[in-house]
């Protein structure tokens, strides 16, 4: 391969629009075209991930918004959580407002998803985190967008990088779209079993473990003792992601036990991969020979866990007495436990080849921008 073509430019060189509707409230409404809020940008995907969306209606959307994003143009989060960013698909699904741009690549410069992910480098977030100001809500100015200075390659090595980049994020998002399919269809299995009436104390089948964090000296993130998950903010689509250690663990719960959320909010569910010490946030839910029946009935019948979402003083909460006195449906039957299982093991490999896509991905990310790595014109990495 002959030498790379790598020059040095502000981010401001590589657009040819900003799509900024920044700095006025945007009218909305009960139905109609998505808005979407910042937190739907998050760097656990290439795309928009919809959280909290409001409505803007069709008069609104045509003469409120200066501009409106266009496909693959890059949403970029300047408010809250500066410099995340996502591509945008086609056709565009949403409209933006406040607290967050629209950026369009001028396409004799830079490819699209390219700039895509060298925004999304480890050198690139660097830069944005040295530049933002505010102490309790950190914002990005537009203004600095010539400031943001990094190196990019030649046009044809940035297609061969987006190429390779695109192709194992396409993989984690099959694989997750694939995951998400298998457990729509394990819920469906179980409510085909249920009569729609059948229902058991929590206590008779399950055993509950209510979690109490370790000392806060014993925490680790190294590997050493055992795996803690504190609450909610660990927990990832159907197992936990977020981990640290302690040697010094509390109350376990084991493989394969169901962790449930038992502060706000109040049973939001993940299954234990390994020996886990359980924080106060939550508690360990064990039904001998039951674990795949368990977790779909804690999630068959939403209005298990609705009269608990409004008690506690501060923070919506439940104690152990009333998770063992929760009336969930069940179904008693092995050939259903042991479908459901099988479907459980499904979506567990699905999910850490996902991660390990992930990984990889991350790792080459670097690699690949600061040219360590290169990519062939066959697109092969070396």
């Amino acid at each position: 391969m002959s030498e790379p073509s790598v020059q040095e430019v502000s981010l401001i060189e590589l657009l040819s629009f900003i799509v900024d509707n920044r700095g006025r409230s945007c009218p909305v409404a009960e139905q109609g075209f998505p808005l979407i809020a910042t937190n739907s940008v998050t760097d656990a995907s290439r795309r928009v991930v919809p959280k909290d969306v409001r409505y803007v209606d069709q008069e609104t959307y045509d003469t409120w918004f200066r501009a409106h994003p266009r496909p693959n143009d890059i949403l970029f989060v300047c408010k809250g959580t500066p410099g995340k960013v996502a591509l945008v698909p086609d056709p565009v699904p949403y409209s933006i407002a406040q607290d967050m741009v629209a950026l369009r690549a001028d396409k004799s410069k830079v490819d699209p998803l390219y700039l895509y992910y060298r925004l999304s480098a480890p050198d690139v977030r660097e830069q944005i985190e040295g530049l933002h100001v505010g102490t309790l809500i950190p914002h990005f100015k537009k203004g600095d967008f010539d400031k943001l200075r990094f190196r990019v390659h030649g046009l044809e090595e940035q297609r061969r990088i987006a190429a390779v980049l695109g192709a194992l994020d396409d993989l984690i998002e099959t694989n997750h779209w694939l995951s998400r399919r298998l457990a729509e269809l394990q819920r469906a299995t179980f409510l085909a079993r249920w009569d729609g009436s059948a229902r058991t104390k929590l206590a008779q089948v399950a055993m509950v473990t209510m979690g109490q964090s370790p000392p806060g000296e014993t925490y680790n993130e190294s590997g050493e003792g055992t795996t803690f998950y504190q609450g909610t903010r660990d927990f990832g689509w159907r197992y936990p992601r977020r981990r640290v250690w302690t040697t010094e663990p509390t109350r376990l719960a084991s493989a394969g036990d169901v962790l449930v959320a038992v502060r706000a909010p109040v049973g939001k569910l993940n299954v234990a991969t390994e020996e886990t010490a359980l924080g106060r946030g939550l508690a360990g839910l064990r039904a001998s020979g039951r674990q795949a029946t368990l977790l779909q009935a804690l999630q068959a019948d939403s209005a298990v866990w609705e009269i608990h979402q409004g008690t506690g003083t501060v923070f919506a909460s439940i104690n152990k007495a009333g998770l063992s006195d929760l009336s969930i449906p069940w179904v008693d039957d092995d050939g259903l436990e042991s479908r459901l299982a099988d479907l459980d093991a499904a979506i567990r490999q699905l999910v850490e080849e996902g991660d390990s896509l992930r990984s990889a991905r991350d790792e080459l990310l670097p690699l690949l921008m600061s040219g360590r790595v290169r990519v062939s014109e066959d697109l092969a990495v070396a």
